[in-house]
């Protein structure tokens, strides 16, 4: 009899001891699954792990998101400083950009619509840009940047410090009213851009020339796409390019219905431009001259030069006031060659050498 009450004791004993393994087992399960929810939420909201696609729409979330398709975040700032080096951003509606969008890293970005629906990125205030590219390559494919005409300060896209930007197909970046920095729709400086069929078009620099591109010490190429209807107060309604050195090559694509004082469609201030094709047309100089194109200028009255070889293309039905319908060389040490291109049709004349 004592044994059998020891051996009930021993039982009981026993039927504790798993009881409290079991316990301590299903505590640690607990926790650890809680410590992974907890790990997968972190890195939702601070997207730990960069990724090479991302998704903004004006209906997702920074906070929660994880800049999937299924939940994008918000801000196209969001998406690029979760990008990884080399990423493709999806924009998939129409966003409204309140406050000037940077991309400072050395990344490879394309932005591009989600569908082969064109998307916006829209001006939201009046007084900033929508986007500053300072470092890295960007390619835009497929989007819109829209100004909305309204008044600002500063140029839709800006690049500087020796950044990348290609304008492709199916981009266009159009009504900007600048009232006080030069440069209607895009602002260059020390950095690259080509046009690849992107469109730069109704923009308007009021401060002063490039109603829709101004450069300074910058590159630019362009192969095709549509430069058109910008305005400017100071030279160059289509492209103002400035800046010792510079080189401007264009390919083809067309610069056209284009205004401004001197130089309606390009105004080469100190630079350099060669045309292999494309087409300058109707564009107009209503003050000074150069209305398809006008070379050097006058700086703090000393004549600076600029340089243009034209090799192939149309410079065509431009119309200029007094003189250099088509192009107008504004003083004697700049330089003009023609290897096979075609001038013609402009009025008052196709092309006028200062002091000649």
């Amino acid at each position: 009899m004592g044994r059998h009450r020891k051996t009930r004791r021993e039982l009981k004993k026993q039927r504790k001891i798993i009881v409290i393994s079991l316990i301590a087992f299903l505590f640690i399960m607990v926790g650890g699954y809680a410590a992974f929810q907890t790990n997968l939420n972190i890195t939702a909201k601070g997207n730990i792990n960069p990724r090479n696609s991302l998704y903004v729409s004006s209906l997702g979330s920074d906070e929660t998101g994880r800049g999937t398709q299924a939940r994008p975040y918000k801000t196209l700032a969001k998406a690029y400083n979760s990008a990884a080096a080399e990423a493709t951003i999806y924009v998939m509606d129409n966003l409204t950009i309140d406050e000037t969008v940077i991309f400072d890293q050395n990344k490879k970005i394309t932005l591009t619509s989600e569908t082969n629906e064109i998307n916006s990125l829209l001006r939201g205030k009046e007084d900033e840009m929508l986007l500053k590219i300072s470092s890295g390559e960007t390619t835009f494919t497929n989007i819109t940047i829209d100004g909305q005409n309204k008044e600002a300060n500063y140029a839709l896209l800006r690049g500087g410090n020796k950044a990348i930007i290609n304008l492709n197909m199916g981009t266009t970046i159009q009504n900007n009213i600048d009232n006080i920095d030069a440069g209607g729709g895009v602002s260059i400086h020390y950095s690259t851009m080509t046009i690849n069929g992107a469109k730069i078009i109704n923009n308007k620099a009021l401060g002063g020339g490039g109603g829709g591109i101004i450069t300074n010490y910058a590159t630019l190429t362009i192969n095709s796409g549509e430069i058109s209807n910008n305005y400017s107060v100071g030279s160059g309604g289509g492209i103002f390019f400035g800046g010792s050195g510079d080189l401007l090559t264009m390919n083809g694509g067309l610069i056209t219905k284009n205004e401004t004082t001197q130089g309606g469609g390009i105004s080469l201030a100190s630079t350099n431009m060669v045309m292999n094709g494309g087409e300058i047309s109707e564009n107009i100089a209503n003050y000074s001259g150069g209305g398809g194109i006008a070379l050097g200028r006058f700086a703090y009255n000393q004549s600076v030069p600029s340089s243009f070889i034209f090799k192939k293309g149309e410079i065509k039905n431009n119309t200029a006031t007094p003189y250099g319908g088509g192009i107008y060389l504004t003083n004697t040490i700049s330089t003009y060659t023609n290897e096979g291109g075609n001038v013609f049709d402009n009025t008052p004349d196709d092309v006028y050498k200062a002091n000649s």
